[in-house]
């Protein structure tokens, strides 16, 4: 759910500035290239100009649901806590635009929105390069723990003692203590995490004693919990590969 929340209003957040941009766009086409004759760009350019005010307050909403669902937290300087800031900014230059000279506030708008755009195209295209080089990441340290976990496994070896381990959920930084007592896992204790609280609170509930009943993380995550679930189970793998006798 976390993760359907901050993508699908990061999507609707997009879409709505695709609207937004297409409004000047289709009415710069018409005045530059058909001369302003153009009635069907006349009347989509009108119709979309009356949602304008609404879609910009909308704009506001929307990415900031998408900021607190995101792996970043808003309160942090990051491109898109700039870029929704920047949204903010333009919808007060055109709430206060009675206060400037003349109409010198629309060349302050056209300004601002150059550089939100500028700034959100970069925040998109970093969030693609990370959340790919994640999922690589991710995918390889799964297939070494899991490997790893498997063959400490089958030699049944342990030392005694508290390890602690670390896993990337829906955000870094999930931190457990594990420990190990007669080669088996006793205890499953989270000392951090960086998870959405109404989220993880049902994962740290559930998953930590499963794992000990298994003895095993090769179980089923959390519904609606999939990322944070796999975080623990990776930091619990990670404290066990440091808790194996080679």
């Amino acid at each position: 759910m976390e993760e359907f929340l901050n993508i699908g209003f990061a999507r609707i957040s997009t879409y709505i500035v695709v609207i937004l941009l297409l409004i000047y766009f289709l009415r710069v086409i018409n005045q530059k290239v058909f001369s302003n004759k153009n009635e069907m760009l006349k009347l989509t350019n009108w119709v979309l100009r009356g949602y304008h005010k609404t879609l910009g307050i909308t704009l506001i909403f929307t990415g900031l649901i998408h900021g607190v669902f995101s792996s970043e937290s808003v309160r942090t300087i990051n491109l898109g806590t700039i870029s929704w800031a920047l949204s903010i900014i333009l919808g007060l230059n055109f709430m206060f635009r009675k206060y400037f000279k003349k109409k010198s506030w629309i060349y302050y708008h056209r300004i601002l929105t150059v550089l939100f755009v500028a700034v959100l195209a970069v925040h998109i295209l970093t969030v693609k390069i990370q959340g790919e080089n994640k999922n690589i990441v991710r995918e390889n340290n799964s297939g070494a723990y899991t490997s790893d976990y498997n063959n400490t496994q089958s030699t049944g070896k342990y030392k005694d003692g508290v390890y602690e381990g670390d896993g990337n959920g829906y955000r870094p930084g999930i931190k457990v203590n594990v420990t190990i007592k007669d080669n088996k896992i006793t205890d499953i204790s989270i000392i951090s995490n960086n998870e959405t609280p109404r989220f993880f609170n049902r994962v740290e509930s559930i998953l930590p004693e499963e794992i000990i009943q298994n003895q095993s993380t090769n179980i089923d995550g959390v519904s609606g919990a999939t990322r944070s679930s796999n975080g623990i189970k990776e930091a619990v793998n990670d404290a066990l590969l440091k808790a194996c006798i080679k």
